[in-house]
């Protein structure tokens, strides 16, 4: 006898009875035997963490506490609150992947949505369903294991998916209808598995289907996809795509963003201000515990406020993502779906999302989060480009879902401002017009590249005829001395090394914003090293530090690949090397950065080739054997100054 039947047995109706199990039949099993007892099952997944089943345990006064596989669990009691009026007829309390939030579903309103879907798709007897996502997930609790147990129809559930075993499972069976999520559509177009011939179509659900995925299920098995849309507080399912022919599919999958359908029989839907609406005999009670946030999503007259966005096109719903992710930018309201829609026309490809980083003037920057290919091709033709980028730490819900919030951790993004970079690219701009006009020609290499630099800077830029009057700094005053020494430069005396030009803005920027890029990684606590240009020929000794952060010191070094390895060697296994580095060009039109024509004066930089852009910096750091890289950029209006690259040992 399974260890969780006594237990069972004795609690009174309406006991919440928490459930961290792995999906399969013997879950299945527990959950309709609480369903069958009158218990208020609440499934977590599988991989929640002692604290979260505390938590959720405390929170919903559970009387019993069922861990690890069903037929070997240990079965905990609890002294719960199986009275507490909340409780009363409910079915489950669903953990929602997004926010966390406990929402309570009647048993009526289960029951009722799960005969509608199952209605809807065909489920009897002899139209077994399948279905890979795990069971503590509201589509596979409603439509495929309430909805096949109302209708008798066999249910084939995945233990744990991979297309090959699935599929197999399916042809056995003679499975009529699955139900995925799309990255496990996405495995099954990447493993090229054969199409079963019994199995009609496949239902999507609980994450965004993009164009490219849609292109690529068509091509390979034609348009046997009906995507659906629904969320835990609407009880599952509210809308589903028919079944279209070819044709239609490619109009409405692929030219366009794949909609998610029509309302069931009994759904109403309205689009309010941009936001869905839904009103149906089956929503959520509430979310438990939270009566005020329970009444902020539900109107008096019954409608619920999804807080997903979204148009109708064609009778279909479109969806556009969640009104809370809106990114606030400087004015403009962006949604990180519609951004990543972009950025795959523009060429990207991979799992990855769009977040929000907070940042000051603007409200908020945008991150890409993945591993991806395509980086360069898109920033040079998106309309919108990210200013930050890393390719660890990409999240998603086991529904797929982004959890964009918790991409964002460890993210920091600065700006500077634009009239004061503009003002110092005029002075810089003068400066070379002088260096121009000056009837002293260079006789030296250092002294051409000078000369050279300020022909660069004065065909892109024009300063205005009045000069506009900014804050002074040391980068003025090196201008003015690099005007005032020409003559003698030319000919082939030194230049002076200012030192106190890298302690002021703008160049003591890139040593604050790495300090602020390994603060809010959480590496400041490890053993940092800050090196300098000696350390690039001969460091402190091999595998010493946690983090190695580097500020515009080895654009100097002779052998740039060799002195990124230098510093990798460095490193600890995991370690992180932070590159603090001034870019140029500074536009796409090819501008360049507005101290280029002083470095160019200078040692190390007129003899050893000067800044590099963002591309080389990442192309350098994977040629010297570093993995995961990613950037943070330096922005002053229209001009991306360089900033903060990383990456790992």
């Amino acid at each position: 006898m399974e260890p969780w039947r006594p237990t069972l047995d004795d609690l009174p109706d309406n006991a919440r009875v928490v459930l961290r199990c792995p999906s399969g039949d013997a879950f299945a099993e527990l959950l309709l035997a609480c369903a069958d007892r009158r218990l208020v099952a609440v499934p977590l997944r599988a991989r929640a963490s002692d604290a979260e089943l505390v938590q959720v345990a405390t929170a919903v006064r559970a009387s019993a506490v069922v861990d690890g596989p069903p037929r070997a669990a240990r079965v905990t009691s609890l002294d719960g609150e199986p009275g507490h009026p909340d409780a009363t007829g409910l079915a489950f309390v669903v953990r929602t992947p997004g926010s966390g939030r406990l929402v309570m579903l009647g048993r009526d309103e289960v029951s009722g949505n799960a005969a509608r879907t199952a209605a809807l798709h065909g489920f009897s007897p002899v139209r077994p369903h399948a279905t890979a996502l795990p069971l503590h997930q509201v589509t596979a609790l409603v439509m495929s294991l309430v909805g096949t147990r109302l209708t008798d129809a066999p249910l084939v559930l995945a233990e744990r998916f991979d297309p090959v075993t699935f599929f197999a499972a399916v042809e056995a069976k003679s499975v009529q209808t699955a139900s995925l999520v799309p990255s496990q559509l996405r495995e099954v177009v990447r493993a090229g598995v054969p199409w079963p011939d019994c199995l009609e179509y496949v239902i999507t659900s609980g994450a965004p289907l993009t164009r490219e995925l849609a292109k690529e299920f068509a091509a390979r098995y034609g348009p046997r996809l009906r995507q659906a849309y629904g969320l835990t507080e609407a009880v599952n399912a509210s809308t589903t795509m028919p079944l279209l022919d070819a044709g239609a599919f490619q109009e409405q999958y692929v030219r366009h963003a794949p909609p998610v359908g029509v309302p069931l029989p009994g759904t109403e839907l309205r689009v309010e201000d941009g936001e869905v609406w839904l009103r149906a005999p089956e929503l959520m009670r509430g979310y438990w515990g939270e009566p005020e946030q329970s009444a902020r999503v539900r109107t008096p007259d019954g409608w619920l406020r999804t807080g997903d966005r979204g148009e109708l096109r064609d009778g279909f719903l479109v969806l556009h993502g969640r009104s809370a992710e809106l990114i606030e930018r400087g004015g403009q309201r962006l949604h990180p779906a519609d951004i990543e829609g972009e950025w795959r026309k523009a060429g990207l490809s991979g799992d990855f999302a769009a977040v929000a980083v907070p940042e000051p003037a603007l409200g908020h920057e945008i991150a890409l989060v993945g591993a991806v290919e395509g980086l360069r091709e898109m920033h040079r033709t998106a309309r919108i480009r990210p200013a930050v980028f890393s390719t660890r730490g990409y999240r998603a819900a086991e529904n797929g879902q982004p959890l964009r919030q918790v991409m964002a951790r460890g993210l920091t993004v600065r700006r500077e401002s634009a009239l004061r970079y503009e003002e110092l690219l005029d002075y810089a701009c003068r400066a070379a017009q002088s260096i121009l006009t000056s009837p002293v020609r260079p006789a030296t290499a250092r002294a051409r590249t000078v000369h050279r630099e300020a022909l660069a800077l004065t065909a892109a830029h024009s300063p205005p005829r009045q000069p506009v009057s900014g804050t002074r700094t040391a980068a003025h005053d090196a201008l003015d001395a690099l005007v005032a020494t020409w003559p003698a430069l030319a000919e082939g005396e030194p230049f002076e090394q200012r030192y106190r030009l890298m302690c002021e803005w703008p160049m003591s920027v890139y040593a604050e914003y790495a300090a602020e890029v390994v603060a809010a990684d959480g590496r400041a606590r490890g053993r940092v090293l800050d090196a300098g240009p000696d350390d690039l020929d001969s460091g402190p000794g091999p595998e010493m530090f946690d983090t190695v952060v580097a500020t515009n010191a080895v654009h100097c070094a002779a052998d740039k690949e060799m002195a990124l390895r230098r510093l990798r060697g460095m490193l600890t296994d995991g370690g992180r090397l932070v590159l603090a580095e001034a870019a140029s060009p500074t536009t796409v039109e090819g501008s360049p950065w507005a101290l280029d024509v002083l470095f160019a004066a200078r040692d190390g930089w007129w003899d050893r080739g000067g800044l590099r852009s963002r591309w080389e910096w990442l192309h350098l750091l994977r040629v010297a054997g570093f993995r995961d890289p990613g950037f943070a950029a330096l922005q002053a209006g229209r001009h991306d100054l360089g900033g903060v690259l990383w990456a790992s040992k």
